[in-house]
């Protein structure tokens, strides 16, 4: 299983709650990564798949496990 999380990196919660979580997929044998973007979920849900460096990351992943 592959999971890929995203967090804002404003909250300094959400910034923990995602790294623990790509622990314990690590944990699992499985591949994970937080890349952390100064955005709220709005923002990303408005840019994420437009040309940016975020999109070509996110990309890269989604790729990697399909």
């Amino acid at each position: 299983m592959e999971e890929f999380s995203r967090r804002k990196s404003r909250r300094r919660r959400a910034a923990f709650c995602a790294h623990a979580f790509v622990d314990k997929v690590h944990a699992q044998g499985s591949r994970g990564r937080v890349l952390e973007e100064d955005l709220s979920h709005a923002q990303i849900n408005k840019s994420l798949g437009a040309p940016s460096d975020y999109t070509t990351e996110v990309d890269a992943f989604l790729r990697s496990v399909w």
